[in-house]
């Protein structure tokens, strides 16, 4: 029997409670025993693992950030030039542009960047290890990702604090008064003119990066546009950017207030992967993401009407205890018979997980090895944390450690 969702006695959650944005995860728990679908003040959230799954994988249901923002909120140039990123296209339009970045963005590519993941994390462990002390967040996690990030495109990473700036501007978009509009507008036009003039280099002077595999790339006669292959490289840089500096922060606080889970990995490294895996499995720094109906459907006995705002919520359904056991035991030896949902799913999956997994890896690698035996300077509940809503993580983490190599 189908009933509509509006008749539904649901639970409710507040998003912006402070109960909620300090710590989700009871009130997720006790909405999923009632039901797989939870009212919020912005729309449904999901909360099981299956729920997400199915919701992230429908055909009718599009990214809804332009929706739920409302047209009348941005200016029409604004909206034009978001229809252009890889997330807001549908359909045909988005099978056809991703089938082309999937010829050039593969794991190969991942792979050819590890080295150089590794000198950046030396050249930014040096001056740490040489102290035993560090804050981790500012001196380690913020600048590493623009600065691989630069290097995969083909970017000079000496320019990475403007790219870093550019993402901080562009993640105040939810701000919607005309001045930071204007603020956000002017982040984003430096942005491309940067990303277009670097496209146009490197169609003279081609390399080994990235960005040259995008415009060599040929998929039955058709080729990516300029336009494209910058708003593509913005996109990578806001997507890559502070997730990853944050998800490694995140993955640091654990094994320092962890200390036989981060005895395990001094022990085995060949661990790593799977602690990665729990650490995007246990703190998901996006906690999840927005899809609109494109018609009437159906969904496990639910009817949602065209235009219902729906939130497949990757922090509940990474702690669902029908596919994860024991789901709020933080475990890096965990077998993950699912893939976490904290790249996304389907159409729209994460283009950039395998980078993010490679930069998680080689920068724990790095830190298990010049920072043995770390642990946090402070006590846990002095470390301060971003809500979670938005991109969480630690607003910062001192350690303190044995002087490394």
């Amino acid at each position: 029997m189908v009933a509509d969702v509006d008749t539904l006695d649901l639970p409710e959650i507040d998003l912006f409670a402070a109960e909620f944005l300090t710590d989700p995860h009871p009130l997720l728990h006790q909405a999923r025993s009632r039901h797989w679908l939870a009212r919020t003040q912005i729309g449904y959230l999901v909360l099981t693992y299956d729920g997400v799954h199915a919701v992230l994988r429908h055909p009718d249901l599009k990214f809804a950030s332009v929706a739920l923002l409302g047209e009348s909120e941005l200016s029409a140039t604004m909206l034009e030039r978001s229809r252009r990123n890889l997330l807001h296209r549908h359909g045909d339009s988005h099978t056809q542009f991703r089938k082309l970045v999937s010829r050039a963005f593969t794991p190969r590519t991942v792979e050819r960047v590890r080295p150089a993941m590794r000198d950046m994390l030396d050249a930014l462990l040096d001056p740490v290890c040489a102290r035993g002390t560090c804050e981790f967040v500012s001196e380690v996690a913020y600048p590493y990702p623009p600065q691989m990030i630069c290097a995969l495109l083909g970017v000079d990473t000496s320019r990475w604090p403007e790219v870093s700036d550019w993402v901080e501007v562009l993640f105040s978009s939810f701000q919607l008064d005309p001045a930071n509009r204007a603020r956000v507008w002017q982040a984003q036009e430096e942005l491309d003119a940067a990303m277009l003039a670097v496209v146009e280099r490197k169609r003279d002077d081609p390399g080994d990066d990235l960005v040259s595999d995008l415009i060599a790339v040929e998929v039955d006669v058709a080729r990516l546009s300029d336009e494209d292959i910058a708003t593509l490289a913005d996109n990578i840089i806001t997507a890559g950017t502070d997730t990853t500096r944050n998800e490694l922060a995140c993955g640091v606080f654990e094994l320092a207030t962890r200390r036989d889970q981060l005895q395990l990995l001094l022990d085995d490294r060949a661990l790593l992967p799977s602690a990665v895996e729990e650490i995007l499995r246990y703190r998901p720094v996006v906690p999840g993401t927005m899809r609109e109906t494109l018609c009437d459907i159906e969904l496990d006995g639910v009817r949602l009407p065209q235009g219902t705002v729906v939130l497949p919520t990757f922090l509940a359904a990474n702690r669902d205890p029908s596919v994860y056991p024991e789901p709020d035991r933080f475990d890096v030896t965990r077998e993950h018979a699912q893939p976490v949902h904290s790249f996304g799913g389907g159409a729209h999956f994460c283009i950039g997980a395998a980078l993010a997994r490679a930069e998680l890896q080689e920068a724990l690698a790095r830190v298990l090895d010049r920072m043995p035996g770390f642990d946090l300077d402070c006590h846990p509940s002095e470390v301060e944390w971003k809500p979670a809503v938005g991109i969480a993580g630690p607003v910062a983490l001192p350690l303190r450690f044995e002087f490394g190599s």
